[in-house]
């Protein structure tokens, strides 16, 4: 349930946004996993089934108020002022039954069984509060231009409650009841306060002539620093936790546009900001859970913070013309992050791994993305092309086995699709997308890890009077992965729909579903040192039967 109420005049915006959402879902799922090396062959094996009961339910109270009035001498305070608030308030009840068998190849000793249930219960508050207040300088300065910049004030805070009761029971083989986990049993509470106050300092410079155009650039640089602070109180003494810290996050952008009317409007920016990401508990201390064997994540008790610089470049362009419609867009960010959490893996001659996150300096990254719209109108038809696509590279430190190891990434993603129709009878589309993936590590061996996913797709539709419609469309698969043959197959889908009633309101539709009955969902993607490759069972050929109501209709119709 979601619901809001508004008050608006020329100086006031009051909104309030009360909701509530209650939910309850159930899942079941089969994992079957192997671990093989590469001069030794298979190594284990590992079956896992899963149930799942989950009910939540949360409340949200959201309310804001904006006063757009200029600053008041004669009792000396603002009126141009900003402030949002919002309490969230959610729990939730976790029952989970997990099996677990775990084979060894060559050691039967190492073979494991979990026959292991939980009951999990979450309760979070989070409330946040955000003042801004916009004319600042005349509060302080009064009447002085200083030379037309321009500041304000803000605080952004933020705090978090979040409290877990789990109770953890595994099926003693002997009496076959449900004993209890001492160790997995546990009573926690998380408080997380995190404050950003900040000073923003900024200036318009403005150009313009009535009806032919309007240049603008704008200022801006935002002085902000971050208090954070975390307390974890459990029941086991090593997750007792509490610690403070305070950083400095200033960001500055320039931004200019230049608006030509009727013909075309460019716009221009260049970013800096500074972040920084703070380890939590289940970074620091976890209770690590021995059923998930192949992926054993345990603590770093002196992680630290990572710090981030990014800038980023902006720009974008729209041509306006009737006759030549076209946009055109370009995104350039690179960053480096110091002290980067980042993963420390030691593997076993089974294929079993333990996790843990570590800071290490050299991680930097940058990445290009580009849009293009474009369409041709000529007499009745009319094409249109879009093409979209981004680069990302990054190197990565990791350790494996304790060896620091620099992944050097390269990922793709291109998208490029054609767009043709006639009057309202006819529409075809062809549209191609790649995605690529390249990373190889600077460790003795160069290791090499790549996959690819390309599909092709052709559809049309065609209206053969205003109530009957024929569609169809076909798309080809291909994903490739190192060290595996490619996976391909085609899904075809095609349906018919029919509108009646007298103002074509009401549409039946028929639709068949992978006529072919080809339809695999393939898991094929890849990060750093590591690729995943797999598929999931999906719903095969089907057909459905639509029928849909349009009570509402705008216009008349010309016959």
């Amino acid at each position: 349930f979601e619901s809001k109420y508004e008050f608006r005049n020329k100086k006031r915006v009051f909104d309030i946004s009360p909701s509530f959402n209650i939910n309850n879902s159930q899942s079941s799922s089969s994992e079957q996993s192997s671990s093989s090396g590469s001069n030794q062959g298979l190594q284990s094996v590992n079956n896992t089934y899963s149930q799942n009961n989950i009910d939540s339910k949360n409340i949200t109270f959201d309310a804001g108020y904006i006063n757009t009035g200029s600053f008041d001498q004669t009792v000396k305070r603002p009126k141009n002022y900003q402030v949002n608030y919002t309490f969230y308030a959610g729990s939730s009840g976790n029952q989970q039954w997990n099996k677990t068998a775990f084979r060894s190849v060559k050691d039967s000793t190492q073979n494991k069984n979990f026959d292991r249930r939980y009951n999990k219960n979450f309760n979070d508050i989070n409330q946040t509060l955000f003042l801004q207040l916009n004319d600042l300088k005349s509060l302080i300065f009064r009447n002085k231009n200083l030379a037309g910049f321009d500041f304000q004030f803000q605080n952004n805070f933020y705090l978090n409650t979040h409290n877990e009761n789990n109770m953890v029971t595994d099926k003693d083989s002997l009496s076959k009841l449900y004993l209890l986990n001492d160790y997995l049993t546990n009573k926690s509470a998380n408080n997380t306060f995190n404050d950003k106050p900040a000073l923003n300092f900024n200036k318009w410079f403005m150009k313009s002539l009535a009806n032919r155009y309007q240049k603008t650039v704008f200022i801006q640089a935002l002085a902000e620093s971050q208090f954070y602070h975390l307390k974890n109180t459990s029941e086991k003494s090593f997750q007792n936790l509490e610690y403070n810290y305070l950083k400095f996050i200033p960001s500055a952008s320039i931004n200019y546009t230049n608006y030509q009317y009727g013909d075309h409007q460019m716009s221009m920016s260049i970013n800096y900001k500074a972040s920084s990401d703070y380890p939590n508990v289940d970074q620091l201390a976890p209770l690590t859970d021995s059923s998930n064997v192949y992926y054993i994540q345990k603590g770093t008790g002196n992680l630290k913070p990572d710090y981030k610089h990014e800038v980023s470049l902006t720009f974008q362009n729209s041509i306006m013309k009737s006759k030549n419609v076209f946009f055109y867009s370009l995104y350039i960010n690179a960053g480096v992050i110091n002290n980067n959490m980042m993963d420390s893996s030691i593997y076993d001659n089974l294929g079993r791994s333990i996790h843990y996150t570590v800071n290490a300096n050299g991680n930097k990254y940058a990445s290009a993305m580009g849009n293009l719209n474009k369409a041709f109108k000529f007499k009745e038809n009319q094409l249109q092309l879009s093409a979209m696509t981004n680069f990302n590279i990054a190197k990565n430190p990791n350790y494996v086995n304790s060896v620091l190891i620099m992944s050097n990434s390269f990922t793709n993603n291109t998208n490029v699709n054609l767009h043709y129709r006639l009057k309202d009878f006819l529409v075809i589309s062809l549209g191609e997308n790649l995605s690529f993936f390249h990373s190889i590590q600077n460790a003795s061996n160069k290791n090499e890890f790549k996959n690819s996913r390309k599909s092709t797709t052709f559809s049309t539709s065609i209206n053969f009077t205003k109530k009957l419609t024929l569609s169809s469309n076909i798309t080809y698969n291909r994903n490739t992965s190192s060290g595996s043959s490619s996976i391909d197959f085609t899904i075809w889908n095609a349906s018919t729909q029919y509108r009646f009633l007298k103002g074509n309101n009401a549409e039946i539709k028929l639709s068949a579903l992978d006529l072919l009955h080809q339809n695999t969902s393939i898991i094929n993607y890849g990060s750093n040192n590591y690729l995943a490759r797999g598929t999931v069972n999906v719903l095969q050929q089907y057909f459905m039967v639509t029928f849909s109501y349009f009570p509402r209709k705008f216009g008349k119709e010309k016959n």
